[in-house]
């Protein structure tokens, strides 16, 4: 009988909290990834599409960051050219305090 309930127990998947300090949702807010953008801008100038993503750490942050592009865009603080591989990415105008994403 023992044999039979430790392998139900064994079926059983683990609990939630044995996963508490593996797996952990880290939201990247979208604002404060454009006003990162926009910094970088600033001080570099232009600067290649796919760098916009180096250091990025998690897959909240990449995510966020491509939000944080589509939003500037849609806005025209920043202007995307040329071709699928090689884009470059543009300051257009400057960054409104009262901007909401």
């Amino acid at each position: 009988m023992a044999d039979i309930r430790d392998r139900a127990e064994r079926a059983l998947p683990p609990p939630r909290t044995a996963f508490a300090n593996i797996v952990q949702h880290e939201p990247y807010p979208v604002e404060s990834k454009a006003r990162e953008i926009v910094q970088r801008l600033k001080s570099g100038g232009i600067t290649r599409f796919l760098l916009l993503f180096k250091g990025n750490r998690t897959r909240s942050e990449v995510v966020a960051t491509f939000l944080a592009i589509l939003e500037l865009c849609r806005a025209h603080i920043i202007r995307l050219a040329g071709s699928e591989t090689d884009c470059t990415v543009k300051q257009e105008q400057e960054l409104p305090e009262n901007l909401t994403l």
